[in-house]
């Protein structure tokens, strides 16, 4: 790959508002762990704040973005999504290992053109679906290489807040379990319903969607960033039972007929489980007969997700390996989000109120 495998990893990030400040941190951290890792600098936009980061973390200020893209191996971006694609562009065009802060860009030209040149440049990519680093994923993920998904349901509800709402919710939230979603099912859409509404953001702030993928596998996703409470949860249904993970507790729980056999669990070198507790309830159908329903609820260590995540980009930096959730990938993200906003869109009226249920088939 383009600059792989280098003694020393240098990497820069771009823009340090909030979630570029985890990142920021993060590095800080992996840097004390590992001295082939250097946080080399970062450059923002935002002198002010840019100052403030320097002056509290002690990491070098860039006064302008290349000058940093040209003394760094890998670029972490974090800046507004609007300009995901100008940044990832001049890095992929310098041979730079490239992280984006999901979701890759809000363009699908622009995404089909990011990954052309990623192939062409042969470095790492990822974006930032910190959700597959997420416990509670990490630890349904152990039973769902095992078994064949038939219906999938998944919520993702946030108060209001300003960032992300330059974006319509399917790209600053919904695109999180569309990510879950495609590393799950292996088969092609083939229908779209959605409808959604704009309140208080730029673009759309709710949406149902359904999904129809072949083989008759669904999935029906929620997201809302106008809700009273917090909900994040992605849940899939098997032939053997429920696989339900909670991502904001970070645990996961099975509904089965069957009981695990001892010592039958499998194992992920990156995940702990601290405690695994079952419940077992009789059920009556008829007078006659009944059923044991068998409940597992799984605590792993909670770990820091966004740690794991820049971990995981750095490791596949090293190895040459592909990253989890490379900038090809991102794309087909990018592409059902797009099917799904053309859904809602057409449903929707200019001031948010819904004319109807749009679906979108494959042609």
């Amino acid at each position: 790959m383009g600059r792989s495998s280098p003694s020393t990893v240098r990497i820069g990030i771009v823009g340090v508002g909030k979630l570029g400040t985890y990142h920021l941190k993060n590095l800080l951290t992996l840097q004390k762990e590992d001295q082939r890792v250097r946080l080399q600098g970062f450059y923002d936009i935002n002198e002010d704040q840019a100052r403030s980061i320097e002056e509290h973390f002690g990491v070098r200020r860039y006064e302008s973005w290349e000058r940093l893209f040209d003394e760094v191996d890998a670029i972490v971006i974090a800046s507004p999504t609007t300009t995901h694609a100008f940044y990832a562009r001049e890095a992929l065009k310098r041979g730079l290992h490239t992280f984006v802060e999901k979701p890759l860009c809000t363009d699908l030209e622009e995404a089909r053109e990011l990954v052309r040149l990623a192939q062409n440049a042969k470095v790492v990519t990822q974006v930032g679906y910190v959700e597959r680093f997420n416990p509670a994923y990490r630890t349904g993920c152990l039973f769902l290489k095992r078994q064949r998904a038939l219906f999938i349901q998944a919520e993702r509800w946030a108060p209001y807040t300003v960032r992300g709402a330059d974006v319509p919710v399917v790209l600053d939230l919904m695109t999180h379990d569309l990510d879950l979603l495609l590393a799950t099912i292996p088969h092609s859409l083939v229908e779209v319903a959605a409808q959604g509404v704009q309140v208080l953001g730029e673009g759309i702030d709710l949406v149902y969607a359904t999904l129809h993928f072949e083989h008759g596998v669904m999935a029906w996703l929620s997201a809302s960033r106008i809700a009273p409470v917090r909900r994040r949860y992605f849940q899939v249904y098997t032939p053997e039972g429920l696989i339900h993970m909670n991502l904001l507790t970070a645990r996961t729980r099975l509904l089965r007929l069957t009981s695990l056999e001892p010592g039958s669990l499998p194992t992920d070198e990156h995940l702990s489980i601290l405690q695994v507790r079952e419940e077992k309830t009789l059920m009556r159908r008829s007078p006659q007969q009944a059923i044991t329903l068998y409940q597992y609820t799984f605590y792993p260590a909670r770990g820091n997700a966004l740690y794991e995540e820049m971990k995981a980009f750095i490791e596949a930096i090293r190895t040459g390996k592909e990253s989890p959730v490379p900038f090809w990938h991102s794309l087909r993200v990018l592409e059902i989000a797009m099917q799904i906003l053309y859904v809602v869109e057409i449903n929707a009226m200019k001031q948010g109120v819904l004319q109807g249920v749009h679906t979108w088939k494959h042609p």
